[in-house]
């Protein structure tokens, strides 16, 4: 009896260590939201938190990617145009399969379209990453208005600032470069509305992509600090 007793516990732990061996590594958090939602300020919060990187898109084509298409990159951006789904899919893809990348990261400003979308959860199936914890900031289209005519722009590295009084104080430089921050062409109200819309509706097709995956809405309009504990606990009761 005491050696069947002994060869059961001894089966639950190998039962468990084969569990854990094929369990799916990493910690993959998505952050959708639409423009002034805070979706940078939540990623470096959160990757204080977790210990993960956190991996904003639009720095990496601001700031370069040490790769061969750079200069593409900055060619294309200088003259106003887009990056092609397919170059920010193989750029995305490069800088996931980094070390750094092994035990999770926090996405910011990808996937900007169904394209995009389709790619990154089929390639996280490639990598062995669980499925994504996905959290859709939210904030009424009238605080979006109010925060993005009241935010500066670095024209060198993209750094922002809110500008918390008069939207027309133009006089403030940067702290990375110290170049002079100013206002973004596309930041006036009307043209704020028109990119809430067109977000609107590719959201809606990027989150019926990744369902069945862990989706939260999550009001952000509360302070940076409390928003970001807000997530961390859904983060932990969720894995």
């Amino acid at each position: 009896m005491h050696t069947q007793l002994i060869a059961a516990q001894l089966e639950r732990k190998q039962l468990r260590a084969s569990s854990r061996k094929h369990r799916p590594r990493g910690l993959p958090i998505i952050l959708f939201g639409p423009p002034g939602s805070g979706k940078g300020t939540q990623a470096r919060l959160l990757a204080g938190k977790f210990g993960i990187p956190a991996i904003s898109t639009g720095e990496m084509l601001r700031h370069g990617t040490g790769c061969a298409f750079d200069k593409t990159i900055q060619r294309t951006m200088q003259a106003g145009q887009l990056i092609s789904d397919e170059l920010m899919n193989h750029l995305l893809g490069a800088r996931l399969k980094r070390p750094d990348c092994a035990n999770g990261f926090i996405l910011d400003g990808f996937p900007r379209s169904v394209s995009q979308a389709e790619y990154l959860k089929s390639f996280l199936k490639d990598l062995g990453m669980p499925r994504p914890i996905i959290f859709h900031l939210t904030v009424p289209d009238a605080e979006v208005v109010r925060r993005l005519t009241h935010r500066l722009e670095c024209p060198t590295c993209g750094e922002t600032i809110s500008v918390d009084g008069d939207p027309d104080v133009i006089t403030c430089t940067c702290s990375h470069d110290g170049a002079k921050l100013g206002h973004r062409d596309d930041d006036v109200a009307e043209t704020i509305y028109t990119r809430l819309k067109s977000y609107k509706a590719t959201v809606a097709e990027m989150v019926r992509i990744f369902a069945g995956d862990s989706y939260f809405e999550v009001g952000a309009m509360e302070a940076p600090n409390s928003v970001a504990a807000h997530l961390a606990e859904l983060v932990r009761t969720g894995i």
